[in-house]
């Protein structure tokens, strides 16, 4: 078989995970299968031995199980696949399921992501996604500060990313919209960034809080709220998290001015996807000339320092002249009234020439 081959094998998985209820957990190095019935045993096996990968069998008693005897009265089964790996260090998944999981486990800035079933390539600020084998390369970006220190969490576990650069794309234009792995990681992306531009997450309730004022709390994203919003949401929300997290330096700034700006244009909204479709451009609007105004406010203010302080240093120059040249004058006099004393104190017939010069002297 070839690797289209492995695509079905791959789509067929994501199929039974999403319809028949089959459990898929996908490791950097195995994709392990349970509850999984005869038939679909069967089927996964064909596709398993044309590609001539390493898998191992158990039936419901957790025994090793011949491939070539799977009858119904022995269900579920228990299926682990040993996936070929990289030749290099980068990530590898068979499924969006596994993709899926490591996005909302322990995604990071990892380089290089491939996926089975990818049809097409796209990058985000932290790492690539491509089909297995492509030639690809990435261009993970900068750090970015990390929306963890800007979002008040009262929840057990971590919900907001502590690294915002796999959730940013590289490009908005030309997206694969159709392609069911940069749909997984969609979703997970809508998640991630409503989050993290929110000012406080609660796990209890599922709400995501901006303090405004007012405050307004809504219904959190979810798996859902990606087909909600639709591409030009999706494209708004991308847009405000760029803009807001672009700048490490500006980045606190421009959080919490589109927390008040959501707080303020949000109020009456009950969920993330009426706040996304309808006041999020808005919001960044407002946010963008509030802080546009507020840079030309600081150059205004500057300009206005820096030319006070020219005028007192030029002032204070002018007094150091002054004092110089008094301080100049006084050694002067000093010198020539103590050099007249001498000449005077060594010889009592002192030209009366010389007395009328050091007298000169002493005048000017």
């Amino acid at each position: 078989m070839t690797k289209s081959s492995a695509s079905e094998l791959a789509q067929l998985i994501d199929g039974l995970a999403t319809k028949s209820g089959v459990v898929v957990v996908e490791t950097l190095s195995d994709v392990a299968l349970s509850r999984v019935r005869a038939a679909d045993a069967r089927q996964i096996i064909e596709f398993l031995e044309g590609l001539a990968w390493t898998f191992s069998l158990e039936d419901s008693s957790e025994a090793e199980h011949d491939p070539h005897g799977i009858g119904e009265d022995l269900e579920p089964y228990r299926l682990t696949i040993s996936k070929p790996l990289p030749e290099d260090s980068h990530l590898r998944f068979l499924t969006c399921v596994g993709f899926a999981q490591w996005l909302r486990g322990s995604a990071s800035s990892a380089g290089k992501v491939e996926v089975c079933r990818a049809s097409a390539t796209f990058e985000t600020y932290g790492f690539v996604v491509a089909p297995w084998d492509s030639g690809e390369r990435s261009r993970p970006s900068a750090t970015l500060k990390s929306p963890r220190t800007l979002v008040r969490e009262t929840t057990a576990s971590r919900l907001v990313p502590e690294d915002i650069r796999p959730w940013l794309l590289q490009e908005l234009s030309s997206l694969p919209w159709t392609d069911d792995v940069f749909a997984t990681w969609a979703r997970e992306a809508v998640v991630a960034l409503t989050r993290s531009l929110g000012d406080e997450v609660n796990e209890m309730d599922a709400q995501l809080t901006f303090f405004g004022p007012p405050k307004v709390r809504l219904a959190a994203a979810d798996d859902r709220t990606f087909a909600a919003i639709g591409s030009e949401g999706f494209l708004t929300l991308q847009s405000s998290a760029r803009w807001v997290f672009e700048n490490e330096r500006e980045t606190e700034t421009k959080h919490r001015l589109l927390s008040m700006e959501l707080g303020r244009s949000a109020t009456g909204r009950t969920d993330v996807v009426a706040m996304v479709c309808e006041v999020l451009e808005q919001a960044l609007e407002g946010a963008r000339l509030t802080f546009q105004l507020g840079l030309e406010d600081l150059s205004r203010d500057t300009l206005k320092a820096l030319a006070d302080l020219r005028k007192t240093l030029g002032e204070e120059a002018s007094k150091l002249a002054d004092a110089t040249r008094q301080l100049a004058t006084g050694v002067a006099g000093a010198v020539f009234l103590g050099l007249g004393l001498v000449v005077a104190r060594l010889r009592a017939d002192v030209p009366k020439a010389i007395i009328l010069l050091l007298a000169a002297v002493l005048v000017a």
